[in-house]
């Protein structure tokens, strides 16, 4: 049996500690990122920005380029960092991410009825 002084101890416990310093260091990034999301998330102005971050990323259009593969798995690609921002701010965030979709969902609907009103006046 190996000695609490040997070497093949000490780099277990080593490898141990330096297991438990990485697992920590990693809580510790996800809290702070958690934070940094709800930070963002809890401004208009942040709101605003993913927003237009996730427009770029195509999560609601189909990702499918007809035959044109390379600009269909660049698609895949943007939409999958999409998602994963999508992911990042509903997790941390869902009361904020609500309201940030209940913003767009209006403004869709005010888009809409100005079109509405345009194609009515068009017909006068």
């Amino acid at each position: 049996m190996d000695s609490p002084d040997s070497p093949i101890t000490e780099g277990i416990l080593g490898n141990e500690q330096a297991q438990r310093t990485m697992i920590n260091r990693d809580r510790l990034r996800q809290q702070q990122e958690a934070q940094d999301w709800l930070a963002i998330m809890q401004q208009e102005q942040g709101r605003r920005v993913i927003r237009t971050i996730l427009s770029y990323c195509h999560i609601h259009e189909p990702s499918l380029v007809a035959n044109n593969a390379v600009l269909t798995a660049m698609r895949e690609g943007e939409r999958n960092v999409g998602l994963k921002i999508l992911y990042s701010c509903e997790a941390t965030a869902p009361e904020c991410w609500k309201e940030m979709m209940m913003t767009e969902l209006q403004t869709a609907v005010d888009a809409a009825r100005l079109v509405k009103l345009a194609d009515d006046g068009e017909e006068n």
